[in-house]
């Protein structure tokens, strides 16, 4: 297909011009007629990164290589596969050390530059509900191909310290050979002689290149070469790495009439409306048909509110089927109702009780006005506070204040908050009692 990027491991669907819903990921139909794809002149160049990490944990890892199955959902990624493999082959285990080498490469974008619109999707653009399940709300606008290299070194030494200390100048040698013009890597003796003494492996994920350029590296000289070549061999043989999406309005033709748009949003939401009255008059009648007879003073009879209800259930069957055509654009305009009859749900009255009056129990021990509250039908509420260590003035385990007042009228079943105190439960030195006695004696 010309101009549009397949990838063998990831979506070989997400073609140049391919719908996309952009909130599964899931290619669509197409609504654009592809330009001719091509680079832009002043984005032609190659985005190069390189790194050398010490792996300290699985989480890490998973990080480092970019693990993530949102964003390739998301956003058209084609290499999480692999170094998703890459970190299940690892295994990783807490005791080894892990130097992870990489290097991604993305050459310059093929994209278009000025697609056009079908007619099938022209004629579906002031629908966005049909738009959308026909072509998503996205379409392919670029595809992104070049390379990933990540070479992942696993070093088990019986000495821990030499096994981090091996990591750490693996780590700063690749760094500084990746800086350097030197023309071949050579390992400093010590290095070396600490890998002869390790259990060292080496991990390979690479995605690009033909032959020999995807040889497996057998060593850390062969790591840093590959790490060397690795954007040349991006840029002769890639592999896809990711789609860019572009919103349908920036293609002219399929600019929404955004005035038919707002009509159609109004007649739809006058629908939401209209189902909700009419299914609220069905619930207040089934509530009665299904032995609620006895809260209501009117109706009287059940044949009455069953015709309330076969009425009310007709009309929000019309006003759903309504919507549907709305939604598919063979209906507009607002639901006109049919003639309904008005129901009359009219409650019993209330039964008041009469109020009772409410006792006095200002100093009564609590556990008492507590007991003589529930006698009396009253809710009690216990509100209770701490004193500190030296105040011998406010009474302990009585009731202090209560709300209603004493002697107030309440209904029966209502709410009395009592309020007590209670000791501030502490250990506190000699010293500390005497500052405590000492503080009281100056507020009073």
């Amino acid at each position: 297909m010309a101009g549009g990027f397949m990838s063998s491991a990831g979506r070989a669907s997400l073609q140049l011009g391919r719908g996309v819903d952009s909130t599964t990921g899931r290619p669509m139909g197409v609504a654009v007629i592809p330009d001719e794809a091509r680079i832009d002149a002043l984005n032609a160049g190659q985005k190069v990164s390189y790194d050398v990490a010490i792996i300290e944990s699985a989480s890490e890892l998973s990080s480092a290589l970019g693990i993530s199955a949102s964003a390739e959902m998301r956003y058209g990624l084609f290499s999480a596969s692999g170094s998703l493999e890459l970190s299940e082959k690892a295994q990783y285990k807490t005791a080894a050390t892990y130097v992870l080498a990489r290097c991604n490469v993305e050459n310059a974008p093929v994209q278009l530059f000025d697609p056009a619109a079908k007619e099938s999707a022209v004629k579906l653009k002031d629908n966005p509900s049909n738009f959308r399940r026909a072509f998503g709300d996205t379409f392919v606008r670029a595809a992104i191909a070049g390379g990933q290299f990540y070479a992942l070194l696993e070093i088990i030494h019986k000495d821990t310290q030499k096994q981090k200390s091996l990591a750490a100048s693996i780590q700063a040698e690749y760094n500084g050979y990746i800086g350097s013009a030197e023309a071949k890597f050579e390992m400093k003796k010590e290095t070396q002689q600490l890998t002869r003494e390790s259990s060292f492996r080496i991990l390979q994920y690479q995605a690009s290149g033909q032959d020999v350029e995807t040889t497996l590296v057998q060593d850390t000289n062969a790591v840093i070469e590959r790490l060397k070549a690795f954007p040349g061999i991006a840029s002769k043989h890639p592999v896809s790495l990711r789609v860019e999406l572009a919103s349908y309005d920036t293609i002219p033709d399929l600019q929404p009439n955004l005035q038919r748009r707002d009509a159609l949003e109004s007649a739809l939401e006058d629908c939401a409306r209209k189902k909700l009255a009419y299914r609220t008059v069905v619930n207040d009648c089934d509530f009665f048909l299904q032995g609620g007879q006895d809260y209501f003073q009117e109706p009287t009879g059940v044949d009455e509110v069953q015709a309330w209800s076969d009425a009310y259930t007709d009309a929000f069957n019309a006003v759903a089927e309504h919507a549907n055509k709305l939604d598919d654009g063979t209906v507009s305009g607002l639901f006109k109702p049919p003639a309904l009859p008005v129901p009359r749900f009219k409650r019993l009255p209330v039964t008041v009780g009469a109020p009772t009056v409410v006792p006095n129990l200002e100093r009564k021990p609590i556990a008492e006005a507590e007991a003589r509250l529930r006698e009396l039908g009253f809710n009690p509420i216990l509100s209770s506070r701490t004193v500190v260590i030296g105040d011998t003035t406010t009474p302990l385990g009585v009731v202090l204040s209560q709300i209603p007042a004493p002697l107030s009228s309440a209904p029966k079943g209502s709410n009395v908050t009592l309020a007590y105190a209670v000791r501030l439960m502490i250990k506190a030195t000699a010293l500390n009692q005497q500052k405590i006695k000492a503080s009281l004696r100056a507020v009073r």
